[in-house]
């Protein structure tokens, strides 16, 4: 097999390809952000960017130090995607400390990060009939990490997107709204795309991360109609979710220009 093959001959640089994804070993006092590329996650190397010709199951010597090189690159890439996250983060947190103490009350409940999954990134790919290249990850792909941020209120997300705009040396590519859009067929959210500078140990990169902000209730929401859908027809969901969307509308404006009163 090919994935035993990998195994072997990745193993001088410290990586190893399991059935559902590859990862590089770390000790126990590794950082647990890092971590999250090498738990049981879809992060694994995606067959599809194999070179043509190149047998999915099977252990070809002629390729190796080409797919060595290929998995190595993705793998690589998806790190630099998870410390750009963590960047933007970090520069999250310590804005709601500081809210914290100014205010007496964070604006941010809740900050959450991913890294899109393999199989999610070669979904987009190919909807938007992107050609199947490392490459064109950078090139045209937005999202591949994501931060939500939940937030108290509407007035504390446009604060705080207000807030990341006014950073100058974030670059924000795009700024969506569509909470005041829900036409768009998003969920509600405001949605930034930024570019966030990277420092690592001698070069400085400036990864995009998109970043959703919405309300508590907005949240609430979305997970409500995810599960929802689940369990019951479409009719079903439709009514309930008509009732919730209202519910939601009313506590956000009640609290509305309210939050630091």
């Amino acid at each position: 097999m090919l994935s035993d093959f990998l195994n072997e001959e990745l193993s001088e640089r410290g990586m190893v390809l399991g059935k559902k994804n590859m990862r590089k070993k770390a000790s126990v006092n590794a950082n647990p952000f890092i971590l999250e590329l090498s738990g049981s996650y879809d992060f694994g190397f995606p067959p599809e960017f194999l070179p043509a010709g190149v047998e999915k199951d099977t252990a070809m010597p002629d390729y190796s130090e080409e797919i060595k090189e290929l998995i190595f690159r993705y793998k690589e890439l998806l790190m630099v995607y998870t410390c750009a996250a963590a960047e933007m983060r970090s520069r999250l947190d310590i804005l709601n400390i500081e809210f914290s103490f100014r205010n007496n009350q964070p604006p941010m409940s809740c900050i959450s990060t991913r890294i899109k999954r393999s199989s999610s990134l070669i979904r987009k790919m190919k909807r938007n009939n992107i050609p199947l290249l490392i490459e064109n990850i950078e090139k045209h792909i937005d999202d591949v990490a994501g931060i939500r941020v939940v937030c108290s209120c509407v007035d504390d997300v446009y604060m705080l997107s207000q807030v990341i705009i006014n950073q100058d040396d974030l670059e924000v590519i795009s700024q969506n709204n569509h909470i005041t859009d829900p036409a768009s067929g998003k969920y509600s959210s405001l949605h930034m795309i930024i570019r966030v500078p990277v420092r690592f140990e001698s070069s400085l990169k400036n990864v995009k991360v998109e970043v959703q902000i919405r309300t508590i209730a907005m949240d609430f929401l979305d997970t409500f109609e995810y599960e929802f859908k689940c369990k019951f027809n479409e009719d079903e969901t439709n009514s309930v979710s008509e009732t919730a969307t209202d519910v939601v509308s009313d506590t956000d404006n009640l609290y509305k220009g309210k939050i630091y009163e």
